[in-house]
């Protein structure tokens, strides 16, 4: 993966929405059943040099222009 842990393994289940990336980990995946769901958000700000230039202007996510 390029980080420093391999770990938590990303997750299949993502999804995009309005400020960003989100990954979902059903119970049991990241931390006992009882803790329950976890999402994991990451900003389309935070992204930096991990998304290719223009790309999110492209498809007008994160600050890219609005139409």
């Amino acid at each position: 993966l390029g980080l420093t842990l391999d770990l938590p393994v990303p997750s299949p289940d993502f999804f995009v929405y309005s400020q960003g990336l989100g990954f979902h980990y059903p119970p049991g995946a990241l931390a006992p059943d009882g803790a329950g769901d976890f999402f994991i958000l990451l900003p389309f700000d935070r992204l930096g040099s991990l998304v290719k230039p223009g790309v999110l202007e492209a498809y007008r996510l994160g600050g890219g222009t609005k139409g």
